[in-house]
């Protein structure tokens, strides 16, 4: 059980060197460029992790390594999400933080859910972690076309 709780405190390690990487490349690249560079590296690590997953090589150190890069793209990306939904319109930057953290919980509870369905845990997560990605890079994508046709 104790190495349960290592193999966590990895995957939040991976969130926290994204968000130094963040606090990083924010200076040198444009808040679009990273939404869409970090959550590249997440789906990346999301399809390595579901091909090893579907030719049955996975093991634990491949496991960690993979989630963890997943992890250090979410945590490049979502300071940067976020400052995005706070830019929309600051008059209502509380309201947006407000939605921006409940959709976060929403979207985590209903992908949680999907990752138990099925006889295949590890298939299940690899599923939803791919196909989680695909969905917040195409929003990503979508929502940097709507804005430099906006300006």
């Amino acid at each position: 059980m104790a190495r349960v709780g290592g193999y966590i405190a990895l995957l939040v390690l991976g969130v926290w060197v994204g968000s130094v990487l963040a606090s990083r490349l924010i200076a040198r690249v444009s808040v679009g460029r990273l939404l869409v560079g970090a959550n590249g590296v997440s789906v990346a690590a999301a399809f390595v992790l579901l091909a090893v997953v579907l030719c049955d090589r996975l093991t634990v150190p491949l496991a960690i390594g993979t989630v963890f890069t997943f992890s250090v793209g979410v945590g490049t990306a979502a300071p940067a999400a976020l400052a995005e939904a706070l830019s929309v319109n600051p008059r209502v930057a509380g309201s947006a933080s407000g939605l921006y953290g409940a959709m976060q919980m929403a979207v985590g509870a209903l992908c949680t859910a999907l990752a138990g369905v099925g006889s295949d845990p590890a298939l299940a997560a690899a599923l939803v972690l791919a196909g989680s990605g695909i969905i917040a890079q195409a929003a990503f994508w979508m929502a940097g076309r709507a804005r430099r046709a906006a300006a």
